[in-house]
């Protein structure tokens, strides 16, 4: 089974992954951002980024590439296999790059984001500013090393991140069709009660 989480910065998609995969048991994967177990053009767009030895534009011809060896090296057979995806780097990129006005890059990124196997559950998570905000905060403090520019456009730039947010949500309903679950006034532990249950829902279903 494919289940796949989307959402912006802050939302809670890891801690969802990671609490669903503990219920669920070891057979589960979580593959994080890529499709893949590892995309070398991934991580070298990622530090090269962190160093910010490149601009947007390098960058988003880079994450092309990398979601172009996302759909074509992920098998085919996916949905066979119990993998948790936390997020998708070609849709954050779509949003980033539609929000910047990059449209050469998000006419490429497209045609490739039409090539993933459909998941069989997708969910978005969202959140409001103030719970994104708080939620920096408590990492900020927990666990500052896992800070990220993305996470801190909250704050910097919040106009951009709701825009992207707008975009991302309506790009992922568009190609997924996902629930919707504002994670602002919900514990972790409903949320991957939800979750749970279509799982195991789906899993009824007839193939």
């Amino acid at each position: 089974m494919f289940v796949y989480i989307e959402g912006m910065d802050l939302a809670g998609k890891t801690i969802l992954a990671e609490n669903l995969k503990k219920n669920l048991g070891n057979d589960w994967l979580i593959r994080s951002k890529s499709l893949v177990k590892f995309n070398p053009i991934k991580e070298l767009a990622d530090q090269l980024g962190a160093k910010k030895e490149i601009n947007d534009e390098i960058a988003g011809w880079l994450y092309l590439s990398a979601s172009m060896m996302d759909v074509c090296k992920s098998p085919s057979s996916i949905n066979q296999l119990n993998i948790i995806q936390d997020s998708l780097t070609i849709m954050k990129s779509l949003a980033y790059h539609t929000v910047f006005k990059n449209y050469a890059i998000v006419d490429q990124l497209k045609k490739y984001a039409t090539k993933i196997a459909t998941p069989n559950l997708s969910v978005y998570l969202t959140a409001d500013i103030k719970t994104r905000e708080r939620r920096l905060m408590k990492r900020m403090s927990d666990a500052p090393n896992t800070i990220t520019e993305n996470d801190l456009m909250v704050v910097k730039n919040p106009q951009a991140f709701l825009e992207m947010e707008k975009i991302l949500l309506k790009l992922t309903a568009e190609y997924f069709s996902p629930l919707v679950i504002d994670t602002s006034s919900h514990t972790e532990k409903h949320i991957c009660d939800i979750v749970l249950y279509l799982i195991k829902e789906n899993f009824k279903s007839p193939s």
